[in-house]
């Protein structure tokens, strides 16, 4: 022993055996040991000689006796320690990672690598002059530290030094563009500073590599993303240095196309499209197939006008492209025809009197086409290709004239001397003026009924003219009063043949009014405006105008002697306030009001900075500007024990909020308010992980679970600060204000009942063919604000399926008017059917609607006849709104508006009849604005024969006036009254185009102008060719307004005999999948369900119907709708395996071009012995 030593020799050895005697010697190999010592008989040492290799050890006696022992000593090699000369690079991130290439000489393999003590992974020896390794996290942060190399023979080589670098600080100043499709794919360039190369982009939740990176410029292609609306971007530099640009980009819908009018055109090109979508941008260009279109207007993101070229005869696609990259491309949307050659066979009648009605009849007639007569060209009725009308021009003299009819392509066909202008007059007569008064100054708008008023009429006011008359029908006459004396003077309708009528009792002329102000209080607030303020005096009038330094401001009510206002934004100093009434009478009273600017507060600190979410923690807010009575919230929750200790410092002490980093707000009495983002964090270190929460995040893991999000997870999109569904509410408060964290669809319902009277009950249908689940929940909203949930709420649903719910099983037994918000994590399809009384006398259905909006348009409301008017509004944000409701009446009548308070998560109902006596017995329309976003839906009922609200219906409000309007259902004749009930917004009159889509494929068409800011009903009943068909309608405003429409349908009989109606809002956009959720059939109320299609486009559809009922059971049937026409589908004779079920239906436009529908659903159902004593009818869900 040892049995190894090294090659230069000097081991001193020992060797064991026997028989050893004085005088022995070794040899070691074939060399010669030193130093042999013979220590006993079994023992002796040796020194060994230089050698290599493995060797025997041979001993041997004086008397040549010898022993050997193979193998018994290696000699080991001399270690030559490595050497490092380079590192490359010589320095990385603090978080380790980079590869790092040594060179040296004598490295081994299997050399082990260290940095500054911590070992290096992925050590790869190439040679021996040459090693590779991955450098490891730094081990104290960021400085130099020695990188040391030992071979496995322990030789070791050291290397100042290797650096960590401290993490970089990029930043993120330009995001261009800012915003792009949903699709993804658009190439977007960041601007900043401190980007290192191998950067990624973070952004909708996914990591994105970049095609080229700067120092200052990230080129990337953005990744598709399904949750539209802003996103943060994210840049991560290779040591881990960050910087987030928060909603730096904005995920558009992509754009569609649903029409192309017209549809056809010459092949010279020159006509104008106007095409109808969704998502259309500023800057949106147009492809008439491959070629650019000319003169593009984007009109809105609804609409777009542009120029046809020039182009081969053939059918072609129309594309919209975005500036943002969105591409919507219809295919087959437009016909390039030659030149068409209409051809005039008939004029009937051959001769009248100018305002006359003609009929041309003939051949290859154009939809658009004008007639032009006596040198004054106008738009003709189209009825059919072989059918147009148009009205004698007033500029006709007498004597036979020339007629020409030039269709849209410029194809022309004139018959000369077609028409014999006669010198006879004829004999209209005037019943009724409204109003019948108006001041001395003029601008009256008045309304004159009657018949017999010729296109051209003029309008007298004793001997002065009238100004800006419009002869909407032969029935009606509008017109401006001039100036005039105080007193009567006789009204009287001219024709352009001179024949003429006086109206009855005429009209006065009524002094100017002289309104006083005595006095104004509140008489000052602050600049920003919003201060309600009453002003005492005499002499206001309904309709009165009021200035405050020259800017209008908000009416709430006027009395002879009061008038209440809401301030608008004003200058700061001393304002007038002017009353003006609508017959031009004026007052104004100089500096009444004082408009004081708001202070300035700023916020420095606040200390502590993290707090329990149960709040209770004491703080300190630093800054500077703080008024006495000043308060502050930290998120969503109020400090309370708060003391303004002085213009730079309060204190409080916290309240329980949901965890998470938020914001400090401190509002001054006079409405200065400071914020700093991010100070505050409730829940840090408050948390950790028990069997109840597994990841500690201070989620409860059932809770993560119910709504599919991962227990384990405590980083996005589980974690309590992460807000997967986009709605604003991260986890923590989802949870606390017990909300669907993953609510990625959903449908708000503002109206809702239960009572002794009144039942709701919600039909929710999961579409689709397997898949995850859907998880659903139903949240209640009651009226005053108390909120109803419970787990019964929350459940999940198989696809496809349907589910009906009841608010009773949450909100328990009792009266309880609510709102209603339906939250899933998948597409799904709800509806709130409401019956009343146990016989069901009465009912009404409505779809949800996808968004609270500041904007609310109701085109139907009445308080005539009986009916009972309600407003439900609802308001699902954590702040009160204020809710403005503006009242249209039929024109000439001034609009009416009223003011309300709605609580946070709350209800209101707003009862007209009551609340605005001036509107009793009127019809009406409204559009509703609020201070942020809330829902509105309107519930109208009306008594009779023993019952309370014998009938009724409801509908929530639209958005926004849209330019078409679709409606699916429609009928007349003995049984039921239709009317299409239209609102115009707008300041100017506008004119409508109404077609009628008929069963047997044919249309028919007819025009009406509504007034300015007012409402018009139009009786299909008693519309030409009408009486007695069932129907699909569409609105198209001519021009570039817009209007508000809804359909209404009575039944039975006549308006005296009605018992019940239903109502439903048009669709502005058609689809190729539809959902109806409310079916049933049979039952004790024996309903029945039926489902209107209306194929909107040019081309036969094929539909497919898929019904799926409440036990599970499934039937499916394959129909074809001719191109724009209508069909309707009784469930009950079309699927007999529906009987006694209640069901959803699922409508699809089958093949590659799915031809474009618009869906409806209407129910009828007996009470007692009385047939059809209920009903109610919504429009479909569109899902695509």
């Amino acid at each position: 022993m040892p049995s190894s030593g090294p090659e230069a020799g000097g081991t001193a050895v020992t060797v064991t055996g026997s028989n050893f005697r004085s005088g022995m010697t070794a040899r070691f190999g074939a060399t010669s040991a030193t130093n042999v010592l013979v220590v006993t008989p079994t023992t002796l040492t040796a020194v060994s000689p230089a050698g290599t290799g493995t060797v025997a050890v041979t001993l041997n006696n004086a008397d040549n006796e010898s022993a050997v022992l193979t193998s018994a000593f290696t000699y080991t090699p001399a270690i030559v320690a490595p050497t490092i000369t380079s590192a490359q690079p010589t320095s990385g991130p603090l978080t380790g990672g980079n590869g790092v290439l040594l060179t040296g000489t004598g490295f081994q393999s299997g050399a082990a690598v260290t940095v500054g003590g911590a070992p290096a992974p992925g050590v790869i020896v190439t040679s021996g002059t040459q090693l590779t390794f991955t450098a490891p996290a730094a081990p104290a942060g960021a400085g130099p530290y020695a990188i040391v190399v030992t071979n496995p023979d322990a030789g070791a080589a050291s290397f100042n030094s290797y650096t960590y670098l401290p993490q970089s600080t990029p930043t993120i100043t330009d995001v261009s563009p800012a915003s792009g499709p949903g699709t993804g794919g658009t190439t977007t360039v960041l601007t900043g500073t401190g980007f290192a190369v191998g950067a990624t982009v973070t952004m909708c939740g996914q990591q994105v590599a970049p095609s080229s990176v700067s120092a200052s410029s990230i080129v990337f292609a953005t990744p598709t993303c399904g949750a539209l609306g802003a996103t943060t971007i994210t840049v991560t530099n290779p040591d881990g240095g960050a910087a987030s640009a928060p909603g730096g980009y904005t995920y558009t819908a992509a754009p569609s196309i649903t029409s192309v009018s017209p549809a056809r055109g010459t092949v010279n090109g020159g006509t104008t499209l106007t095409i109808t979508g969704t998502g259309f941008q500023p800057g949106a260009g147009v492809l008439v197939d491959a070629t650019a279109g000319t003169s593009v207007v984007v009109v809105s993101p609804t609409s777009i006008l542009a120029t046809t070229p020039a182009h081969p005869a053939g059918l072609v696609p129309v594309r919209v492209s975005n500036p943002d990259g969105g591409v919507a491309t219809r295919a087959n949307a437009y016909t390039y025809a030659v030149i068409s050659t209409p051809d005039i066979t008939a004029v009937s009648p051959a001769s009248g009197t100018p305002g006359t009605v003609v009929t041309l009849g003939g051949s290859g007639f154009v939809d658009g086409a004008t007639v032009t007569m006596c040198g004054v060209t106008a738009t003709a009725g189209f009825v059919s290709a072989a059918q147009v009308t148009f009205a004698v021009p007033a500029a006709c003299p007498p004597g036979a004239q020339d007629i020409t009819l030039t269709n849209p392509d410029g194809g022309n066909d004139t018959i000369g001397g077609g028409f014999q202008v006669g010198a006879g007059t004829s004999t209209p007569t005037a019943s009724s003026l409204s109003p019948v008064t108006g001041p001395t100054t003029g601008g009256t708008r008045v309304g004159i009924t009657g018949s017999g008023f010729l296109n051209g009429a003029t309008v007298q006011f004793g001997a002065s003219p009238a100004s800006s008359v419009v002869v909407v029908s032969s029935t009606l006459v509008v017109a401006t009063s001039p100036a005039g004396a105080a007193g009567l003077v006789t009204v009287q309708v001219v024709n352009p043949d001179t024949g003429s009528a006086l109206v009855p009792g005429g009209f006065t002329y009524v002094a100017q009014s002289t309104p006083i102000i005595t006095g104004v209080l509140p008489a000052q607030g602050p600049t920003t405006g919003g201060v309600a303020v009453q002003i005492s005096g005499a002499g206001f009038q309904p309709g009165a105008v009021v200035l405050l330094g020259g800017t209008p401001a908000q009416v709430t009510s006027i009395t002879p002697d009061a008038l209440s206002i809401i301030t608008p934004a004003c200058s700061a100093g001393p304002q007038s306030v002017t009353v003006t009434n609508p017959d031009n009478g004026t007052v104004t009273a100089a500096g009444a009001f004082t408009c004081v600017a708001v202070s300035q507060p700023s916020i420095t600190s606040i200390a502590p900075g993290t707090g329990s979410v149960t709040g209770g923690t004491a703080v300190q807010v630093r800054g500077s500007g703080f008024q006495p009575g000043a308060s502050v919230t930290i998120g969503t929750a109020p400090l309370t024990s708060v003391t303004v200790v002085s213009s730079t410092v309060i204190t409080g002490t916290t309240g329980a909020h949901a965890a998470g980093t938020v914001s400090v707000t401190v509002r001054n009495p006079d409405g200065g308010t400071a914020m700093l983002a991010a100070a505050f964090t409730y829940g840090a270190g408050s948390c950790s992980r028990t069997a109840t929460d597994a990841d500690g995040d201070c989620l409860p893991d059932a809770w993560e679970t119910d709504f599919g999000l991962d227990p384990t997870s405590g980083v996005c999109p589980d974690g309590p600060q992460c807000d997967p569904d986009g709605d604003g509410e991260d986890n923590g408060e989802e949870l606390a204000g017990g909300t669907h964290p993953r609510g990625f669809h959903r449908q708000f319902f503002a109206e809702g009942v239960v009572s002794d009277l009144f039942s709701t009950q919600f039909h929710i249908v999961a579409p689709g063919q397997g898949g995850t689940p859907a998880k659903v929940q139903v949240r209640y909203m009651r009226q005053g604000g108390a909120v109803g949930q419970t787990a019964s709420t929350l459940f999940e649903m198989a696809r496809p399926s349907l589910r009906v719910v009841d608010p009773v099983q949450v909100l328990g037994a009792g009266s309880h008017e609510f709102a209603t918000v339906v939250e899933s994590d998948v597409q799904i399809a709800a509806a709130r059917i409401v019956n009343w009384d146990g016989t069901s006398y009465g009912s009404h259905a409505e779809i949800g609607v996808a968004t609270p909006s500041t904007t609310w348009h109701f085109a139907e409301g009445a308080t005539i006849g009986g009916f009972n008017l309600f407003y439900l509004l609802s308001n699902p944000a954590a702040t009160a709104a204020t809710v403005t409701l503006n009242y249209l009446r039929p024109f000439p009548l001034a609009p009416v508006v009223r003011q309300h308070l709605v609580p946070a998560r709350a209800r209101v109902t707003v009862w007209v009849n009551q609340e605005a006596p001036e509107l009793a017995n009127e019809e009406i329309s409204v559009t509703l604005t609020a201070s942020h976003p809330v829902l509105a839906e309107r519930a109208m009922y009306r008594h009779g024969d023993g019952h309370v609200f014998l009938s009724g219906h409801a509908a929530a409000g639209v958005t926004e006036p849209r330019a078409t309007w679709t409606f699916a259902e429609g009928a007349t004749g003995p049984y039921f009254d239709t009317f299409l009930l239209v609102a115009n917004p707008h300041a100017e009159d506008v004119t409508i185009r109404v077609t009628y889509m008929l069963p047997d494929g044919s249309t028919r068409q007819e025009t009406f102008v509504v007034g300015r800011q007012s409402r018009f009903n139009i009786w299909v009943d008693t519309r030409p060719g009408m009486a007695d068909t069932a129907f699909s309608a569409r609105i198209e405003v001519l021009g570039a307004k817009t209007v508000i429409a809804e359909r209404a349908m009575w039944w039975p009989g006549a308006a005296g005999t009605w018992r019940e109606g239903h109502v439903s809002a048009g669709a502005v956009v058609a689809g190729t999948q539809w959902v109806v959720s409310q079916g049933v059939d049979g039952g004790p109320e024996n309903h029945e369900t039926y489902v209107l299609v209306a194929n909107v486009g040019p081309t036969v559809a094929t539909v497919q119907v898929d019904l799926i009922a409440e036990d599970g059971a499934t039937d499916t049937r394959t129909i074809t709708i001719g191109a724009e026409t209508r069909t309707n589908i009784a469930v009950r004779d079309a699927f007999p395996s529906m009987a006694g079920k209640r069901f959803g239906v699922v409508v699809t436009s089958l093949g590659t071009s799915p031809a474009l529908l618009v869906v409806e659903g209407s129910t009828y159902n007996d009470a007692g012995t009385v047939r059809w004593e209920g009903g109610s009818s919504a429009l479909g869900t569109r899902l695509r």
